[in-house]
């Protein structure tokens, strides 16, 4: 098992994480408030540093309240406004009445309509490969559907997106879903990133075909 240390502030996530991590489906899983975001925030802006512009899909905050919290992560000359956000909340606005590159899916519950604006992000920005693309939150899709459907759904997503040569990043609160069903969508992922808090201080494990010990993350941006 390898042991991580990442003490410094601003250091960049491929610094930190294992390489094996960054080449596959990820799930960030933790309590409500850990700070999962700061990890996910990061891998988007890399991802986006690199030249492979990410795509979002939120169903925890509207596209323009994502690009909002997104701001203080992303990397120098981009722009959050150039983000695209496939916005899953009931109160989204699209492309036409935001002028940013938005797509809808009238709610969580609408998981063909996340597919539609998947399927239009690739035709509007390409399959360049190398690409990160954000789901949050599972929990949120999980109020709307039950857990065979998400489970289709994530399988559907992470095979689409793995086609292209791009990578999911996905965040799950443990601690608003039973052990069985988080056991049941931990399977479809061979990166799982556990996040936990401990007197103030953000720690992480890598579980999959990494394995390492808890380690504290270097804090940075904000907290959900």
């Amino acid at each position: 098992m390898k042991k991580l240390t990442a003490q410094r502030d601003g250091a960049r996530v491929s610094e930190i994480l294992p390489d094996e991590t960054l080449k596959s489906n990820i799930l960030i899983s933790g309590p409500t408030r850990s700070e999962k975001d700061t990890i996910a925030f990061d891998l988007l802006a890399e991802s986006w540093a690199s030249e492979r512009p990410p795509f979002v899909i939120t169903a925890m905050d509207t596209a323009d309240q994502f690009r909002s919290r997104f701001n203080a992560f992303s990397p120098p000359n981009r722009r959050v406004e150039d983000l695209y956000v496939i916005d899953c909340t009931e109160s989204g606005q699209n492309e036409d009445a935001t002028g940013t590159p938005t797509c809808t899916s009238a709610t969580p519950a609408d998981l063909t309509g996340v597919g539609i604006c998947l399927s239009k992000g690739y035709d509007e920005f390409g399959t360049t490969g190398g690409r990160v693309i954000l789901l949050d939150n599972l929990s949120t899709f999980l109020v709307y559907s039950d857990v065979d459907r998400i489970f289709r759904f994530i399988t559907a997503i992470n095979n689409r997106v793995t086609e292209f040569g791009d990578i999911t990043v996905q965040l799950l609160d443990t601690d608003a879903i039973d052990t069985m069903d988080k056991n049941r969508l931990t399977q479809l992922f061979s990166t799982v990133i556990e996040v936990r808090e401990d007197e103030g201080k953000t720690l992480f494990r890598v579980q999959g075909g990494t394995e390492t010990t808890w380690a504290e993350y270097p804090s940075q941006g904000e907290t959900r």
